[in-house]
């Protein structure tokens, strides 16, 4: 148990240290599509590099988690499609002159990539290392490291009830996201969920209307769904 929190220390310390550097490093001149490139390179690289990090200092913490999972790689590679897929069909309208479908498939790529550096991390190395603990527990555990995560990166006061909100919604996520990972051992599949809710309600960066927004998400949630359930009837072996 030492050794796991060991690793777990070590991972968040890495991985929040080589976030706030880039989160520091983007500012407000750069241009819409580099900022949404640089959040991807910087930010969400932290876990991932993180997490092979700790992989090599602590191997005895690797689990069964991978890109593609336990079940046929091209249901993570479709889960991966779909959000990519909605967004460019509905288009996203843009001052740089990118063509509207184009750039819904750019947008939907960069949340995709953004979500699974973060995945990386949270269902591949914290979630593994967790592995000797029921899987609710693993993902209050997941969640609360990825809360303070995120904690280091708020600016302005200190606000205790908008902190408690946001542990009680990343909490809440962590626990779902921990049997959906426990069943398709899946980073990618993952990926397409977290993005889903990047792009419905955590990315003030994408200029959309609220409600629509909300309703692509829906449509891309409702899909990915369809295909763990059908994956999970189809495939599903046993829980990790």
């Amino acid at each position: 148990m030492a050794r796991v929190a060991a690793g777990l220390l070590c991972y968040l310390l890495i991985a929040t240290g080589i976030s706030f550097w880039g989160r520091e490093f983007i500012g407000p001149d750069f241009s819409f599509l580099e900022k949404l490139l640089l959040v991807v390179l910087l930010v969400a690289s932290g876990p991932a590099i993180a997490a092979f990090i700790s992989w090599r200092l602590w191997p005895e913490l690797r689990g069964l988690s991978s890109l593609f999972g336990c079940w046929p790689k091209w249901a993570a590679i479709l889960a991966a499609v779909i959000p990519v897929a909605v967004l460019a069909f509905a288009g996203y309208p843009n001052e740089l002159g990118v063509q509207a479908n184009l750039m819904g498939a750019i947008v939907a790529l960069c949340f995709l990539f953004y979500a699974l550096g973060e995945e990386i991390g949270w269902r591949g190395f914290v979630h593994d290392a967790l592995a000797s603990n029921p899987i609710f527990l693993r993902g209050l555990i997941t969640g609360i490291v990825w809360w303070l995560w995120h904690l280091w990166f708020l600016q302005g006061e200190f606000e205790l009830i908008k902190q408690m909100q946001g542990l009680a919604l990343l909490l809440a996520i962590a626990v779902l996201f921990a049997y959906l990972v426990s069943e398709s051992q899946s980073w990618l599949m993952m990926a397409a969920f977290h993005s889903v809710g990047n792009i419905g309600m955590m990315a003030p960066i994408i200029d959309l209307p609220s409600d629509e927004r909300i309703k692509l998400a829906a449509i891309m949630l409702a899909l990915l769904i369809a295909l763990h359930s059908y994956c999970k009837k189809k495939f599903l072996t046993g829980s990790v």
